[in-house]
């Protein structure tokens, strides 16, 4: 097993692992999760409220000429309650769209988790190549997140705004058994 393959397969168990698969409602899954920017952890939402904070993650297999551009594979983030919509890189920004367009070659619901030393992730559009960056403008997340070049350079820090983390789905809890 190679080194990326070796990173990739922490990522999706350390998801799997931080995310328990007992819970209250049907749409919580043992691959839900919360998406959280490490600059002011905010969790990156689809719209609406509460139950809009939480994604399923489904590794999705690229096409061979992309598996050497992204050694770390590709995920979709699917909307929790409405399995055929995708958190989807629109050029510059974000928004949601469907999840089957890959089947026809459409790459705007697919990311990359890239890695870092301290457990963050950059995460990348397959296909813009850029990583969700957040600016600190006063305004809510959903507005606040473009993407830009990510950081390459692995001698340097990564600003924050660049970071995220995967945590557990954002629902009602209860004492674990």
């Amino acid at each position: 097993m190679t080194f990326s393959n070796l990173s990739r397969l922490w990522i999706l168990a350390s998801v799997l692992v931080l995310t328990p698969s007992l819970y209250a409602k049907k749409l919580i899954t043992n691959q839900s999760v919360s998406i959280r920017t490490m600059s002011t952890g905010e969790s990156l939402y689809a719209g609406g409220g509460v139950a809009e904070l939480s994604w399923n993650l489904v590794e999705v297999m690229l096409p061979g000429y992309l598996t050497r551009k992204f050694p770390f594979g590709a995920v979709q983030f699917r909307h929790i309650s409405k399995d055929d919509k995708c958190l989807m890189s629109n050029g510059f920004w974000l928004s949601v769209g469907e999840c089957s367009a890959v089947r026809l070659g459409d790459h705007r619901t697919l990311f990359s988790l890239l890695p870092t030393s301290s457990g963050a992730l950059q995460i990348q559009s397959i296909a813009t190549e850029g990583c969700l960056v957040v600016e600190s403008n006063g305004k809510k997340i959903a507005q606040s997140i473009r993407l830009q070049p990510c950081f390459t350079n692995a001698h340097a820090p990564i600003d924050l705004r660049w970071l995220w983390v995967l945590t557990p789905p954002v629902i009602d809890a209860k004492l674990a058994p």
